[in-house]
């Protein structure tokens, strides 16, 4: 499976592998396109554009959901899978755990569903049968062998694409960005007499706490 996503849009196909007469083919069995969406912002509610990274992660969400469909139409589902994207920053959400955004932690959560973090490997953009469908093309270009038979590397094992660990430092900078923060709250009370630890007793999670502090202090700060 390869996937990809550009300004205007997000693509991931299916190609399946074989052997016939000792020959190795490659055909395009499923692929799927949809136009990026526009991200609201919550203050001026102006819709601006989605970042690439977050596109490319939807690519790889429809990508797999691809990959599970075409496994339950042809009955295959013990089948070797490849799954290549451009993104490293992608492949970090991916591989590494880590407290990330609800956006990302959603996305990422459906990727595990369906598989392996060590299936996931990097592509050059140059190398990606998906590109063609995130960036559009001219109708000669959409009949060439690429996207019909798959990228050629792709029948030599021995041709794939091979990229280390440390290739991926600065994509990991940009990946963290998206973990969620830590947050330290502390109570401190100076009337031995207080009614609060027997409200707290009351209540059963300490976010429910938290949250009903921060109404509080919301209030008094309008209040003063």
């Amino acid at each position: 499976m390869f996937s990809d996503a550009s300004g205007k849009a997000f693509a991931a196909c299916v190609f399946l592998r074989f052997e016939c007469d000792n020959k190795v083919k490659i055909k395009l069995v499923q692929a799927k396109s949809r136009v990026a969406p526009l991200k609201k912002d919550p203050i001026t509610k102006t819709k601006n554009e989605m970042s690439i990274p977050k596109l490319e992660l939807l690519a790889a969400v429809i990508g797999t959901r691809l990959v599970q469909s075409v496994k339950t139409s042809l009955n295959i589902h013990s089948i070797q899978t490849f799954y290549w994207t451009d993104s490293k920053v992608v492949l970090c959400w991916i591989k590494n755990s880590g407290t990330w955004k609800t956006f990302v932690r959603n996305r990422i959560k459906e990727i595990h569903s369906s598989s392996s973090k060590e299936d996931w490997y990097y592509v050059p953009s140059q190398m990606n049968a998906a590109d063609i469908a995130s960036r559009g093309c001219n109708a000669q270009t959409l009949f060439s062998l690429c996207w019909w038979e798959g990228p050629i590397w792709l029948k030599n094992r021995s041709s794939w694409p091979d990229t280390k660990d440390s290739d991926f430092k600065d994509a990991l900078e940009l990946a963290t960005e998206e973990r969620k923060p830590t947050v330290t709250t502390n109570l401190s009370l100076n009337d031995s007499n207080s009614n609060f630890f027997e409200w707290t007793k009351r209540v059963s999670k300490f976010s429910s706490i938290v949250r009903t502090l921060a109404y509080v202090k919301r209030f008094l700060s309008k209040a003063s």
